[in-house]
């Protein structure tokens, strides 16, 4: 399954990390989720260990980006209708 993705590649330098965006096009899953790996294992989220990560399954890796990633759509004040 190809699809496109931005990613955020990670590189170490002078324990600073500098943060460059790239667009993939044409990506497998398992290309997506090693350069995902590569990244949280760099930066792993709150409660997780670089070790957790690595040994993560592809769709566990993918799982996780969506949720971390996810965008509030229910902003305060956005135009709408609400029940209150």
């Amino acid at each position: 399954m190809a699809f496109q993705y931005l990613i955020h590649v990670f590189t170490a330098s002078a324990k600073r990390y500098k943060i460059e965006v790239k667009e993939a096009t044409d990506m497998t899953e398992k290309e997506l989720a090693e350069e995902l790996r590569k990244k949280y294992m760099l930066n792993p989220p709150e409660g997780m260990t670089s070790e957790d990560i690595r040994y993560m399954s592809v769709g566990d890796l993918l799982d996780m980006d969506y949720f971390l990633n996810d965008e509030d759509t229910d902003d305060v004040g956005e135009e709408g209708f609400y029940i209150f």
